[in-house]
């Protein structure tokens, strides 16, 4: 199905209290490092692994469609069991970084080029 993303398994169900504290959490740092999750688990008495489907399935979802209609992201949200509204922050959090860094890599070539006339 076009838009929507597919799960291998069923995301956990958080509660409110465990969302407003993940929702925070990836807020502040949406590509968590492991040890990240490991606190972020404690803190909301959770497995680890419970908390890796969140970035993928945001990512996944991001590189499939980059501008998702407003139903794909009330479904994306509902699977994830999050706020719309987040859903499309994150998205254009997505696009903004996913800009930067393509902007970056494109100057690399440009600033190895003025360090090799600088060595001449």
């Amino acid at each position: 199905m076009a838009g929507q993303t597919q799960f291998q398994s069923k995301p956990p169900k958080f509660t409110e209290d465990q969302m407003k504290i993940l929702i925070k959490a990836f807020n502040q740092k949406p590509y968590p490092g492991y040890a990240t999750k490991q606190k972020l688990a404690l803190e909301i008495n959770t497995g680890a692994g419970q908390l890796n489907f969140l970035p993928v399935t945001l990512i996944t979802a991001l590189t499939n469609n980059p501008y998702p209609r407003i139903d794909s992201r009330e479904q994306l949200a509902k699977e994830i069991g999050a706020p719309e509204s987040r859903v499309q922050v994150w998205f254009q959090s997505g696009r903004s970084q996913f800009h930067v860094q393509r902007k970056r890599e494109l100057d690399e070539p440009s600033k190895q080029k003025q360090d090799e006339e600088r060595h001449f």
